[in-house]
């Protein structure tokens, strides 16, 4: 059914290439197959013709938002960190509380080793969600970690422990809870993790 969908969409841009709904629609379902060049061209456009709208209603932004928060995370993951930085700053100037888009510049700046304005945009995207992100708490906690703060880094990866970051923040938590000495903490964790796989 999605497969169809996907069809009806890509027929319907050839037809009328100036629908930004229709090239968003499009991105999503690309996004859902897992097609990242075609969901990265197809949300890029969306993009291009929202930011030509003057007056974009509240969807129209939220649209716009999520398409270069799109762009955001497929240009890290490409390497292109600068143009990550640049279109994660345009998503949060449209939607700052959109806690992802927070999130995704957050990892943007994190590549580029501005941990300054990363662990801004992390504080941001946890306001935004009322602290339920624990990405953004491990982003964190990386981040002290590279820059040797053991303890922050320790008690971010706990709150992305508390709030839900499963096996990664409770790895994480381990690991530094060893690192501080703290080794019978770090031995229960484990033997918790081992026990839920």
């Amino acid at each position: 059914l999605r497969r169809r969908a996907l069809a009806d969409y890509t027929t319907a841009v050839k037809l009328k290439g100036d629908n930004d709904n229709w090239w968003f629609q499009k991105g999503v379902l690309h996004e859902g197959f897992a097609e990242r060049e075609e969901c990265d061209r197809a949300f890029r456009r969306a993009a291009v013709l929202l930011q030509k709208k003057k007056n974009r209603n509240a969807v129209q932004r939220q649209r716009l938002a999520w398409s270069l928060l799109n762009n955001c995370n497929n240009l890290v993951q490409k390497g292109d960190i600068v143009a990550a930085m640049k279109m994660g700053d345009e998503a949060v100037a449209i939607a700052p509380r959109m806690p992802f888009a927070q999130l995704n510049r957050a990892v943007a700046y994190e590549r580029y080793h501005d941990y300054k304005t990363a662990l801004e945009a992390a504080d941001l995207a946890i306001q935004a969600a009322r602290g339920n992100i624990p990405s953004a708490f491990l982003l964190k906690s990386r981040v002290f970690d590279t820059l040797g703060d053991l303890r922050s880094a320790h008690e971010n990866a706990s709150l992305a422990l508390r709030v839900g970051g499963g096996a990664n923040a409770a790895g994480a938590v381990s690991a530094y809870d060893s690192a501080l000495g703290r080794h019978e903490s770090a031995l229960f964790l484990l033997a918790k993790i081992r026990e839920a796989e």
